[in-house]
C-alpha cells in the first residue's frame, strides 16, 4: 500500500495560536494513609489522544486551607466545593483556588463525591445513600437510596429521557446510570470499562464524538489519570492523560486520583475538566481545557479537519499520514 504525507497549512487573522491546540484523529504506587486508594489498581496502556490538555488552573489547597485529605469536588456559584473523605469537613475555594472557609453539614460525613444540577448539591459517602444538600442553608434536605456503593457521582440532565439522573460507581465495580430517585436505568459492566481504580467521574455531553464519561482513575504509571469512556456502551477511548507531570510546580512526590467534574462556568467560552488530586505532600485542584477535535480520513483520501480555536489565529502546519488505498 502506497502512503502519502498530507500537509495542511492554516491561515490566521489575529494573534499566535498554540499549536498544541490542534489535533487530528482518524474517525471510525503506593500512597500514604492520608489518601483514599483503591485496593487493587492496574495500568491502563491506552495512548493519550487529546486535543490540548492545557492546564487552566492548578492550585495547592493544602497550604491555603491548612489541611489535606480532600477527595470530592464540584463547582457551583463560582466556587469549588470539596470534601474530606475521612471526616465531616467540607471546604470552599474561589474560582482561582483561594481558600474561603471550612464547614460541616449536620448528619453528613465521609463524603467522597459531590455533584450538582446547578441548584442543589448531591453527596456520596461510600454507601448506597446520596445526600441532597441545599447550598444556601448548608443543610441536608433529603436522601436518595440506590442499590450499589456510591464513590463517584455525576449528574446528567439527559438521563431517563431528559428527566435527569446520575452516573455512579466504585473503584472497579459496574458503572450505573440511575434516576433521580435511585432506580438503576442501565449498567456498564466492569469487563467493559476495564478500570479498577475509579474515584471520580464527570459527564461530558458537549465534546465532539461524545457523550463521554471522564473517569478520574487511580491507574496508569502514576496512579492518577483521566480516561474517557464512550457512552452509552462505556468502552475506553484513546483519550487518556497522566496528571502527575502537570503537578510538578507544586513539588509533589506522588499523586492519586480523587474527584472530578466538568463545567462551562470556570473559564468564559471554554469547557473545563476539573480534578481533585490526592497528592503528597499537598492536595490540589487542577483544571484542564476540554476541547476534543478530530479529523476524519475518508475512502477517497479527503480530509475533514476540525480545529480549536476556530478560526485559527496563525499559520499552522499539520502533517498526517494518508493511505491512498493502492
Amino acid at each position: 500500500m502506497k502512503k502519502l504525507r498530507l500537509t495542511i497549512t492554516l491561515l490566521s487573522f489575529a494573534s499566535i495560536v498554540n499549536a498544541q491546540q490542534l489535533q487530528t484523529k482518524k474517525q471510525n504506587s503506593t500512597s500514604p494513609s492520608s489518601v483514599d486508594q483503591a485496593p487493587f489498581m492496574q495500568q491502563n496502556d491506552l495512548e493519550a489522544n487529546k486535543a490540548t490538555w492545557t492546564v487552566q488552573l492548578l492550585s495547592d489547597i493544602t497550604t491555603s486551607s491548612g489541611s489535606n485529605g480532600y477527595a470530592g469536588i464540584t463547582f457551583l456559584n463560582n466556587q469549588f466545593w470539596v470534601s474530606k473523605w475521612g471526616s465531616d469537613t467540607l471546604a470552599r475555594f474561589t474560582n482561582t483556588g483561594a481558600f474561603v472557609d471550612k464547614f460541616v453539614i449536620a448528619g453528613i460525613t465521609g463524603v467522597r463525591c459531590i455533584t450538582t444540577d446547578g441548584g442543589l448539591l448531591y453527596m456520596g459517602n461510600n454507601t448506597s445513600t446520596i445526600s441532597v444538600v441545599n447550598p444556601t442553608t448548608l443543610t441536608s434536605i433529603g436522601t436518595i437510596t440506590t442499590t450499589n456503593t456510591v464513590r463517584f457521582l455525576s449528574y446528567d440532565p439527559t438521563l431517563n429521557s431528559n428527566a435527569g439522573g446520575f452516573w455512579m460507581g466504585n473503584f472497579s465495580a459496574n458503572i450505573d446510570a440511575i434516576s433521580m430517585t435511585g432506580t438503576i436505568l442501565s449498567s456498564i459492566p466492569s469487563a467493559t470499562h476495564t478500570l479498577t481504580g475509579m474515584y471520580g467521574a464527570a459527564i461530558d455531553n458537549v465534546s465532539e464524538g461524545g457523550p463521554y464519561l471522564w473517569v478520574h482513575n487511580q491507574g496508569g504509571t502514576n496512579s492518577d489519570q483521566f480516561v474517557a469512556l464512550q457512552l452509552p456502551a462505556g468502552t475506553p477511548t484513546t483519550y487518556v492523560h497522566d496528571v502527575f507531570p502537570d503537578l510538578s510546580s507544586l513539588g509533589v512526590t506522588s499523586t492519586l486520583a480523587g474527584g472530578a467534574f466538568v463545567t462551562s462556568n470556570l473559564v468564559p467560552g471554554q469547557i473545563s475538566l476539573i480534578g481533585l488530586t490526592q497528592s503528597t505532600a499537598v492536595n490540589s485542584i487542577i483544571a484542564y481545557e476540554l476541547s476534543i477535535s478530530t479529523a476524519g480520513i475518508t475512502d477517497n483520501n479527503q480530509v475533514n479537519l476540525a480545529v480549536y480555536p476556530n478560526p485559527v489565529t496563525d499559520f499552522v502546519t499539520i502533517q498526517t499520514p494518508v493511505s491512498n488505498g493502492a
